[in-house]
């Protein structure tokens, strides 16, 4: 195929270099299609396009279809400081779908990280998805198996390297579906919405990885108007995070930032293999128990703190006293300078001692259900003691 058939619409390319979208039909401001494009009008499989119609045409391409090695050179040339150095709009060049997971890739493993980001135009996102996830569908519609013609991004570590396929690639893709997703165990999807926008974000939250990778970075809309809901570690944001294995309970602080001034209802599609999740909102102090079908409904502006949730995840393994209900068991862990106490009657005594036995803290909470205590203490270990009715729990907590 050639790229003049698409002079009557719009055809474009990424341009590494200069972090912009080159349109075929540029051929005197640089960068030119010549500059970004070398080989002229005639396709380069494995190379990613896209194009854009006011109506729907049909277009009839004549030639070989492609098959065996497909490689090509990818480009870091931009400054380290640019949003999307490194970043190459790629394609699958076959008539079947191709698994990332597969054996027949040419320099995957020396990507910047081995994942791949799809744009889905329905809810305006970037999807993500990494050759360690657990599951076959990463965030946002991506997913371990990239569709016939698709093209999707991938990230280079150096200028020059190579990437490529061959037919080990190839697969017959199962029929994506919402019932799978909804039998993950260990995975967390959680899901924004809003009525002043039509876009939408994805967060997955993987349980049960080894620390070798932190997860899939996130990559941002190119709508202003979408909002974006993501983890952080360090300077990088994540749209799949990968976590240790859950024993007992873990918090999670959970980014997010408003696409337009409005209402957002943020929900989660399954709790398989978690026994509670309880998301605290740090501009409100509002904590909402998530669960399938209750979402929690908050209003956000643009230029908010990103620095919006915590999410507190409490693993289905934990072995409760007899007396404990099996739903809400008495528990206690920390998150930074504050402390967290899931109490289940309505009075409950706290203590906090040091490992000298030197009582620091000495509390009484009023209600069942999750409470936050700053506690403005030394880091270290330190020995928590709670009451809560016919129960009693002692722990340890360290403070970082």
């Amino acid at each position: 195929g050639s790229t003049k058939d698409f002079t009557s619409g719009a055809l474009f390319t990424w341009y590494e270099p200069s972090q912009s979208w080159v349109s075929f039909n540029n051929h005197m401001v640089w960068p030119r299609w010549s500059d970004a494009h070398p080989a002229g009008e005639q396709f380069l499989p494995g190379r990613g396009y896209i194009a854009r119609y006011e109506d729907n045409p049909t277009k009839t391409f004549e030639g070989q279809l492609n098959f065996g090695q497909i490689e090509l050179g990818l480009m870091r040339y931009a400054h380290r400081d640019d949003p999307y150095v490194g970043f190459n709009l790629v394609g699958n060049p076959y008539t079947a779908s191709v698994d990332w997971k597969a054996s027949g890739w040419t320099g995957r493993e020396q990507l910047a990280s081995p994942e791949i980001w799809v744009w889905n135009d329905a809810i305006g996102q970037y999807g993500s998805y990494h050759v360690a996830s657990a599951s076959d569908h990463g965030s946002n519609g991506a997913g371990r198996y990239i569709a016939p013609m698709q093209a999707f991004w991938v990230r280079a570590n150096n200028h020059g390297q190579v990437f490529g396929m061959n037919n080990n690639v190839r697969a017959h893709a199962p029929l994506a579906g919402t019932k799978d997703m909804q039998q993950e165990r260990g995975i967390l999807r959680l899901q924004v919405a809003s009525s002043a926008t039509p876009y939408q974000d994805e967060l997955v939250i993987e349980f049960g990885h080894n620390g070798h990778f932190p997860g899939a970075e996130k990559k941002f809309s190119m709508y202003a108007q979408a909002p974006s809901l993501y983890t952080t570690r360090g300077n990088t944001h994540f749209s799949i995070s990968f976590e240790p294995s859950l024993q007992g309970q873990r918090a999670i602080p959970v980014n997010f930032s408003a696409g337009v001034n409005g209402e957002y209802s943020l929900n989660i599609n399954t709790i398989e293999g978690f026994a509670g999740l309880i998301l605290e909102d740090l501009q409100t102090g509002i904590k909402h128990r998530l669960q399938p079908g209750r979402p929690y409904v908050f209003t956000a502006r643009r230029g908010d703190s990103p620095e919006r949730f915590v999410l507190h995840v409490q693993s289905d393994q934990i072995v409760s006293a007899p007396e404990a209900p099996a739903d809400e068991p008495l528990h206690a862990y920390v998150w930074q300078q504050t402390l967290y106490v899931n109490a289940n009657t309505e009075r409950t005594q706290l203590s906090v001692f040091d490992l000298q036995g030197r009582q620091l803290l000495q509390r009484e909470l009023s209600g069942s259900g999750l409470h936050s205590l700053s506690v403005n203490l030394p880091k270290g270990i330190y020995v928590v003691r709670a009451i809560s009715g016919n129960q009693t729990l002692s722990t340890r907590v360290v403070l970082q």
